[in-house]
């Protein structure tokens, strides 16, 4: 039978707004027309697609399927939109950014906003791996990330070289050193960001061709958690220059033997730079590049995988 993309529509905004009445308001459409055409849609497919839990509802397996579809299609829909409007002023979208930090982005968002300030600007942080699904589901339009998959259709920015170093409290005996070995590193208790990062992946390569396995291992999920058990003595960390930040608490001293660096690219569909806001950003950026005064800016190049 042929889909009603309004009860489409119906579903899709109470799955997003997590709720009939949130939804409804939304939609700007009555409560009880979103829940006939919520159901009317399982009806007609005999599928269940919420259950339903007191005011809240939570999708089914079959729902969360249907939702993936619904994020790309509705996502398509608003390009189609805006593309069609064709206007030259950019004074409204909603540009989705994804980082695994958010200082390696907050630069470039902080130039984007001085300069088209109408736009609204999101920020969502998440470890390499789930960014990329982000922007395969059109929940993001642009992610900052170290190690990009090479595919079609997939473009990348890259913004900057940094190089990597190992994180030390103020006090700490490699604090006053020029620098310090890897092996010297894995004899402190480490603390370093969780599976699926890319300083995890590229630290993780070193150890094994250094034939090296840490005496004691954290994980944590996010680099502002790092500094502070840093700062506090609970071990030592190994992260890109940038991660580690200004903070007069802690002391970041080049790593050697081997000598590390990560790479951060704008990474997104060249589909998506169609849309005016997503197009802005990167224009913005690929000339904040082009510029050599910015300090945080110090590698140019702009690549587009085919």
């Amino acid at each position: 039978m042929p889909i009603n993309f309004t009860y489409l529509r119906a579903f899709h905004a109470v799955a997003a707004e997590g709720g009939f009445s949130k939804a409804a308001r939304a939609l700007r459409v009555a409560q009880p027309t979103l829940s006939q055409q919520v159901n009317a849609l399982e009806t007609g497919y005999d599928a269940e697609l919420f259950e339903r839990r007191g005011r809240g509802v939570q999708l089914t397996t079959f729902g969360q399927e249907l939702f993936d579809i619904t994020n790309r299609l509705f996502a398509c829909a608003s390009e189609a939109e805006e593309i069609l409007a064709g206007a030259h002023d950019l004074t409204g979208g909603h540009l989705l950014l994804g980082a695994s930090g958010s200082h390696q982005i907050v630069p470039l968002m902080t130039a984007f906003k001085a300069r088209f300030p109408e736009p609204r600007v999101s920020l969502f942080v998440r470890n390499g791996d789930d960014l990329i699904d982000a922007l395969h589901n059109r929940h993001i339009d642009i992610a900052v990330h170290s190690d990009p998959p090479r595919e079609p259709g997939l473009g990348r920015t890259l913004i900057k070289v940094d190089s990597v170093v190992v994180l030390v409290p103020v006090g700490h005996p490699f604090a006053s050193r020029t620098s310090v070995s890897l092996k010297e590193a894995v004899s402190e208790p480490l603390i370093l960001r969780e599976e699926g990062t890319h300083i995890r992946k590229l630290v993780g390569e070193a150890l094994r061709r250094k034939d090296l396995v840490p005496e004691q291992l954290m994980d944590v999920g996010d680099w502002e958690s790092i500094r502070e058990l840093v700062t506090e003595g609970h071990g030592i960390s190994i992260m890109s220059e940038a991660d580690a930040g200004r903070d007069d608490r802690v002391v970041a001293i080049p790593l050697r033997d081997p000598r590390l660096e990560v790479s951060e690219y704008l990474v997104y569909f060249k589909e998506r730079r169609r849309l005016k806001v997503v197009r802005a950003f990167l224009e913005m950026a690929e000339n904040a590049v082009a510029d050599p005064s910015p300090s945080w800016l110090d590698t140019r190049r702009t690549e587009e995988d085919s």
